[in-house]
């Protein structure tokens, strides 16, 4: 399963580099890449009808793909947000169009870096065209991040927050993905209640 090769390539790297745990490029990939792998069609399935498998044309099939990129990026956006917070204070207010906006471009960049690898292993020769395709894409993808941010209140400084926040923002993140927000809400509560219960003096 993908979860399983994710935390297999996570275990080797802390193995070879134990002091990436603490990174937080390290924290960022493998937490949203987790969270998406898991939580992507459970959550697309829950604030949309699920993709039709018969009579797809092509503005369903289209349709079908802003749906799964809209829930691809809000789930990016929950899941990266607090490890930000923690690293760097920054809270991103326009992450989730961003992502929208860049998902073509990133595409259409790792295609072109995959077509480049596989010309290059069968032995042609591509340093002419694709290449300079390849520099150009970039260049947009950085420009477009570049004009972003460049936006008034595309983020703002809240400060660092504790390691404890940034588990239990992850673990409420786990538990709306599982349950839904109303029976989230309610196991949260009955979980508050048993515990000021047992802290109680008798």
């Amino acid at each position: 399963r993908a979860i399983g090769l994710l935390a297999l390539s996570a275990v080797i790297m802390l193995l070879l580099h134990p002091g990436d745990l603490f990174m937080p490029g390290f924290q960022l990939s493998f937490s949203v890449v987790g969270f998406l792998v898991v939580g992507t069609m459970r959550l697309r399935n829950r604030w949309f009808s699920p993709a039709s498998r018969v009579h797809i044309t092509p503005l369903s099939g289209f349709t079908d793909c802003l749906k799964t990129a809209f829930v691809v990026a809000c789930l990016a956006w929950l899941t990266a947000t607090p490890i930000a917070m923690h690293h760097f204070g920054l809270l991103a207010l326009y992450a989730v169009p961003a992502g929208l906006i860049l998902l073509p471009v990133v595409a259409l960049l790792l295609f072109l870096s995959f077509a480049r690898l596989a010309l290059c292993w069968t032995g042609v020769i591509a340093d002419s065209m694709l290449p300079a395709m390849l520099e150009w894409v970039a260049d947009l993808a950085i420009g477009i991040v570049a004009w972003i941010d460049s936006m008034p209140v595309s983020s703002i400084q809240v400060g660092h927050i504790p390691t404890l926040a940034v588990f239990a923002w992850l673990s409420a993140v786990a538990l709306w993905l599982r349950y839904g927000l109303r029976n989230s809400t309610w196991i949260a509560r009955q979980a508050l209640y048993r515990f000021l219960l047992k802290m109680k003096p008798m």
